[in-house]
């Protein structure tokens, strides 16, 4: 039986209305009937909260409240979560392999901030190899960063703001928890798609644990033969485009459940088709790359695979299920060996929560905690058993950036401009005052200058508010400036006057 399109929400709101008498009568006898209402305002503009309150109110209102109160928690998320979310722009210089071999590659992303001193949670692939970053807050606040620690198996990379104002903290996203996420469950994604700022697209979780062989490919993710590479995915129907990497994934409390990396597409943009890293995962690793600089993984030590019908039959299990355990790694030793585990067992549930697929196993353990003892429900012999395991240790990332000494780049005090002193024809033919201001007569390609939009023939009246007269004195104040300084100068240029800001590295 089918329905027009446009009709079927009010079905879904007639039922939810009638609902309500039934989820009263759930409340324990003789407490206020306030509890209940507590309990389902968890969600901000609740829809289950606002349509009691309607019937309350009015019960002959129109059922239009109610989808006027879930747009109305569809506004209070964005508000409350896109202040936390940045905009991230990242530069490398092109490799030979590349048709801008030569010229600097800008990559264009989002991130996530997850501390208010400035640490940002973003995407591996968005700041790779990357010389300079810079992250834009939705107030249009500009920071340089730094690359504090990048794990390729997962594709995620924390990143930490040079220099915060004194005094001064930023917004910070809520951690939500995406094991207890559920397929259907609406979500909302905020990230800087296609470059064209902090966007907001609404959706639901249309699958989990979803591999789709993206970090497969990288070889930095093959140690010893194996494939470390974890892809368990979070799939979404939220629209998710270039540039929303590294952004935010969030449910209707507002809590950060994934961090947007993928989409499955044959063009390149949006097909119906985006992945998130679940935020237990990201956290986890988040945490390794703030306190250490790289991933320890807690190791189980098997090697596995996924069990299909016709091996699901020859190892007598009714359907298939879990994952098969092949091998051991290392030879000896190995945790899971000494746990107790054999050749052959069928892994169908670590601590108590079903695994049926190998990525879905690496992405539970991987969560964990090195030392951390696990209990494993195995099939051995159509038999069902119970194991303890003492999870052992793996560096995964070696790349620990934060401990790797990068010179301090030398800052020309004159940022690729060339300055001479104005004369009396700059006077008569640039228009100017009180013989005030310092010409420009030369701007390098590529330098700060350049990058700023200043030109030969500008003259540079003020730097920060302070007037500037001559050569020397413009050179002392550039002297004096420390770097990631934020710079104002106003400039004459044709006759009028403009303002051109600057960063200096």
């Amino acid at each position: 039986m089918s329905a027009r399109p446009h009709k079927t929400i009010w079905p879904l709101a007639a039922v939810l209305l009638l609902l309500m008498p039934a989820l009263s009568s759930l409340a324990p006898q003789g407490r206020p009937q306030a509890d209940l209402s507590f309990t389902f305002s968890g969600l901000p503009g609740c829809l289950f909260y606002g349509a009691r309150a309607v019937a309350a109110e009015n019960p002959s209102r129109s059922k239009a409240e109610l989808i006027l109160q879930l747009n109305q928690t569809f506004q209070e998320i964005a508000e409350q979560v896109t202040p936390t979310v940045v905009s991230i722009t990242s530069s490398r210089p092109g490799t030979g392999r590349e048709r801008s071999a030569g010229e600097t590659v800008i990559n264009m992303g989002s991130g996530v901030i997850v501390s208010a001193e400035g640490y940002v949670l973003t995407s591996n692939h968005v700041i790779e190899d990357a010389d300079k970053i810079t992250v834009i807050l939705l107030d249009g606040r500009s920071y340089r960063a730094s690359v504090i620690g990048a794990d390729y198996t997962t594709d995620l990379a924390v990143l930490k703001v040079d220099y915060l104002e004194p005094g001064a903290r930023l917004p910070v996203v809520r951690f939500g928890d995406s094991d207890s996420c559920r397929i259907g469950a609406w979500v909302l994604t905020i990230g800087n798609p296609m470059d064209l700022g902090l966007s907001v697209t609404a959706g639901i979780i249309s699958a989990k644990s979803r591999k789709i062989d993206a970090l497969s490919d990288n070889p930095l993710n093959v140690q010893d033969n194996i494939d470390h590479s974890i892809e368990s995915f979070i799939q979404t129907d939220a629209v998710i485009n270039p540039g929303n990497s590294g952004g935010a994934l969030v449910n209707l409390r507002g809590e950060l459940i994934g961090i947007n990396t993928a989409i499955a597409s044959q063009t390149g943009l949006y097909q119906g088709y985006g992945f998130a890293i679940p935020v237990n995962l990201a956290r986890r690793v988040m945490e390794d790359l703030i306190t250490l600089g790289r991933v320890v993984r807690p190791m189980l030590g098997v090697l596995i695979q996924n069990i299909d019908p016709v091996m699901a039959r020859a190892l007598g299990l009714e359907n298939p299920q879990g994952v098969l355990v092949e091998d051991f790694v290392p030879k000896n030793d190995s945790p899971a060996e000494l746990g107790g585990l054999r050749r052959g067992d069928v892994i169908i549930s670590v601590g108590g929560y079903p695994v049926n697929f190998s990525h879905q196993l690496q992405e539970t353990i991987a969560k964990r905690r090195p030392g951390e003892t696990v209990e494993l429900t195995v099939i051995r012999d159509r038999q069902r058993l119970k194991r303890l395991v003492k999870l052992g240790k793996k560096e995964i990332s070696g790349r620990e950036i934060r401990q790797t000494a990068v010179p301090e780049p030398q800052k020309s005090t004159t940022f690729g401009m060339g300055l001479r002193e104005i004369t009396e024809e700059d006077i008569s033919e640039l228009g100017l005052e009180n013989n005030r201001g310092v010409v420009i007569d030369r701007v390098d390609s590529g330098e700060l200058a350049y990058k700023a939009g200043l030109m030969p023939g500008d003259v540079i009246l003020e730097v920060n508010r302070q007037p500037v007269n001559h050569v020397d004195e413009l050179r002392d104040l550039l002297d004096d400036v420390s770097s990631g300084t934020a710079l104002l100068l106003l400039v004459l240029r044709g006759g009028t006057t403009r303002f051109t800001s600057m960063e200096v590295p």
